[in-house]
């Protein structure tokens, strides 16, 4: 897994849908191929430590800060406030990569 500087500049919440929407598009494209469940879990934990590579490179950090900071019940999670003035959360991709039937 790789830090991507080119997203520093951009908010948490930018950063983790640009990851989540990455993730979902390469299963939208993959769900069907037999192999999907392995091949994708995988390319899913690279995402995942590149992204928190991503955030550790912006804040000047480590990645065992970050992962202390944003992560909540084992999921990583990013606060930010809504519309309508609430407080709302996004986090990382945690579904499943079974194959998907045609």
């Amino acid at each position: 897994p790789k830090a991507r500087p080119e997203l520093n500049f951009n908010d948490d919440l930018e950063i983790l849908r640009r990851y989540n929407s990455e993730i979902r598009g390469l299963y939208n494209y993959f769900g069907i191929a037999v192999n999907c469940a392995a091949q994708l879990s995988n390319f899913g934990y690279i995402m995942e430590y590149s992204m928190y590579k991503t955030f550790a490179g912006k804040y000047k950090s480590k990645v065992s800060k970050i992962a202390r900071k944003y992560k909540q019940d084992g999921l990583f999670t990013v606060q930010y406030q809504g519309s309508k003035g609430g407080e709302k959360q996004q986090t990382f991709y945690n579904e499943s990569f079974s194959r998907r039937k045609t």
